[in-house]
């Protein structure tokens, strides 16, 4: 539409990552067209997702959202003492959506028992954590 008032016709962009609206100016006063390709969303935030399905048997999916670069990413099964199952994921990852598979094993390639499990990542020092459910 006409934004400005000045009879031509003007784009207007909101953008809700970055918080801002964009208007463009148009210098004539023929329609415009344009067709938008959305590029690939970038996380706002990091976020540790929920584990799908849950619960599960055999394998279990994890998500994870990087809002930047991480040099330092730990992704680790614990059992419900506090103990460790199975590192899933240590080393650096770039920004964006990530999908790691845990196939419901210990580090020694055993399945583990039925039960239910706690998944923490650990990105730059930042800890979170989640449960999931291995069904027998």
């Amino acid at each position: 539409g006409d934004v400005d008032g000045d009879g031509d016709l003007d784009l207007v962009v909101l953008d809700r990552a970055l918080g801002g609206v964009h208007v463009f100016k148009s210098s004539v006063s023929e329609q415009m067209t344009a067709v938008l390709t959305p590029a690939a969303a970038q996380p706002v935030q990091h976020r540790l997702g929920d584990s799908y399905p849950n619960p599960f048997n055999p394998a279990v999916v994890i998500p994870l959202d990087l809002a930047t670069d991480a040099a330092r990413v730990s992704l680790t099964v614990y059992d419900v003492l506090g103990r460790r199952v199975r590192q899933v994921w240590q080393g650096p990852l770039q920004a964006g959506s990530h999908r790691f598979t845990w196939d419901g094993r210990d580090e020694q390639g055993k399945e583990v028992a039925a039960g239910v499990y706690v998944y923490q990542v650990e990105i730059d020092g930042q800890v979170e954590a989640k449960k999931t459910t291995k069904l027998p």
